[in-house]
């Protein structure tokens, strides 16, 4: 009896080894990225595996009861078949490890195919001959691992206690007090960033599909710098660069409300937090500022900020509908279990669909918290200085632009979202037009970096229209947009000397000193900082 119990806790664990993986990686490095840690799923996985065992042992129970030839034999049968799940998992799971894609490369997909086949004919075999080798085998293994059981459930236990203790101290930072505005200075900076706006299909090799007008309307009475480039190619670390003007060339996150640079020149590690950065430097200059965005927590990390909005992703959300209860948590983990009875199951239509909606609804609720916070933030007379950070075009695309509306269908893709990201700063400009503030204030419009089409080519959410793109374009392309609108500017004026966007933040408090009042200037000043080295930590950048 108490055999029975231990295989089939053992088995009811190793069912759930894909769910385990999941919950434990958000754990180990999602805490940064979330607006609150989910212990429902915690929970629900060891509720699922619990009351899977509970089952599996009242059958086992039940079944040693009958003797009947036919029922024994379907029961041996039903337990090679229960086996196929965890089995699966482990495949699945070592199908992310690089040295076993390496071993596939090396002997391809069919010689597992081969060797899945076989165990399968000799555990058939073996069950039609009634010998049960390959069932006394697989209970001696399942009670070999049962004290994986032991070391799950005290790994989420401790999680559960880490985290609770972590979020109770990682909270959003005191907003500063609002300086007194000066009457006699209208100077207002908005800063845009659009996450993975690309240079060459936004403006160079545009698809004939895709309209831009809003785009092409402010290129048109604006700064346009055709050979910017970003810092990074990751905005973990680019969006960082840009705030503190500091080069990053990796970065890692430390804690739910700290984030580790390494930075490029210096060969060293500092905290985010401790950093100095441009919104730091504009309140010592008397401005007010106010942040909108997304994917960092930007909210619990910088300080000085007049208004702060970030918007992160839920755990265990259901699309717009807000967070999953326990038990229904459970229902989704378990759902997810009858797909993966065969590997490299993402490749099943229907599963694949139901992951791509559920992204893609996430994505979309992440958009439009942006968007609300920065139609409030843009029309603040009292903000001298707002960063607003988009979550499009980056993918997933939720945005169809033939039919100009929001979509969960798996065939929107990066080109909606860059028609989806136009119609965003339509919106930003006449919002700003209609407070009679848009002519007055100077507009930056930029990326953390470009579209990285090799980084999501054959992911869940890649689609054919996307491959074709690709299939059609030269070598990567480092450039990303940069367009200034200066206050009054009418006309448009390029400059065509390559720098990266790193020197941003100067750029700004330059802008806010007052002194960059025309094209000319700024093509000056940009010719003088851009070959310079941004690895300082200067705090008299206002003086």
């Amino acid at each position: 009896m108490f055999k029975d119990f231990i295989v089939a806790l053992s088995l009811a664990n190793l069912t759930f080894i894909t769910i385990w993986e999941e919950v434990f990686i958000d754990f180990y490095e999602g805490t940064y990225f979330v607006d609150f840690p989910d212990y429902n799923s915690l929970k629900a996985v060891m509720f699922n595996v619990l009351l899977l065992t509970l089952i599996l042992w009242g059958a086992m129970r039940l079944l040693r009861k009958s003797t009947s030839p036919v029922v024994q034999l379907a029961a041996r049968a039903l337990f090679l078949l229960l086996l196929i799940i965890p089995l699966s998992g482990a495949a699945s799971l070592l199908y992310s490890k690089f040295w076993a894609i390496s071993l596939l490369n090396l002997f391809g997909k069919g010689c597992l195919v081969a060797l899945g086949v076989t165990l399968g004919a000799l555990a058939l075999y073996d069950l039609a001959c009634a010998r049960r080798y390959t069932i006394r085998v697989a209970t001696v293994v399942l009670v070999l691992l049962s004290p994986f059981v032991v070391i799950q459930f005290g790994k989420a236990a401790w999680f559960w206690y880490e985290h609770t203790e972590t979020v109770a101290l990682a909270k959003d930072k005191p907003l500063a007090p609002t300086l007194p505005t000066k009457d006699n200075v209208k100077l207002r900076i908005v800063w845009v960033v659009f996450d993975e706006l690309d240079y060459r299909l936004a403006f160079i090799k545009r698809p004939s599909s895709l309209r831009l007008p809003e785009f092409d309307r402010l290129r048109a009475q604006s700064i346009d710098a055709s050979q910017a480039f970003s810092p990074g190619d990751f905005t973990l670390y680019s969006m960082p660069s840009l705030i503190t003007g500091v080069v990053a060339k990796a970065a890692s996150a430390h804690s739910r409300d700290e984030l580790l640079l390494f930075l490029r020149d210096k060969e060293k590690t500092v905290r985010w937090s401790t950093l100095p950065n441009v919104f730091t430097f504009a309140r010592k200059a008397g401005f007010n500022t106010g942040l909108a965005g997304w994917f960092h927590p930007y909210c619990r990390i910088i300080r000085d900020l007049t208004a702060c909005s970030t918007q992160l992703r839920h755990w265990s959300a259901n699309g717009l509908n807000g967070r999953l209860t326990v038990v229904e948590t459970m229902l989704e983990q378990a759902s997810e279990l009858l797909p993966r009875t065969v590997p490299f199951v993402d490749q099943q239509i229907e599963y694949k669909n139901h992951k791509i909606r559920l992204e893609k609804q996430r994505h979309l609720e992440l958009h439009l918290g942006v968007a609300n916070a920065a139609q409030e933030l843009i029309v603040d007379r009292s903000l001298g200085l707002v960063l607003i950070h988009y979550p499009v075009p980056h993918p997933p695309g939720i945005y169809d632009r033939r039919q100009d509306k929001f979509t969960f269908e798996p065939a929107a893709n990066y080109l909606d979202n860059l028609q989806l990201a136009d119609r965003t700063l339509g919106k930003l400009r006449h919002v700003m037009e209609e407070a009679k503030l848009w002519d007055d204030t100077i507009v930056l419009v930029t990326t953390d970096h470009p579209w990285r089409a090799e980084f999501f080519r054959g992911k869940l959410h890649w689609t054919p229209e996307e491959e074709d793109l690709v299939s059609h374009i030269s070598a990567p392309d480092r450039r990303v947009p940069y367009l200034l609108k200066l206050a009054g500017q009418k006309q448009l004026y390029s400059y065509r000397q390559e720098f990266n966007t790193v020197i941003t933040q100067e750029l700004l408090l330059a802008l806010l000193r007052g002194e960059l009042t025309h094209p000319e200037s700024v093509v000056r000043w940009l010719d003088q900082h851009r070959a310079t080295t941004h690895d300082n930590f200067s705090t008299e950048r206002l003086q």
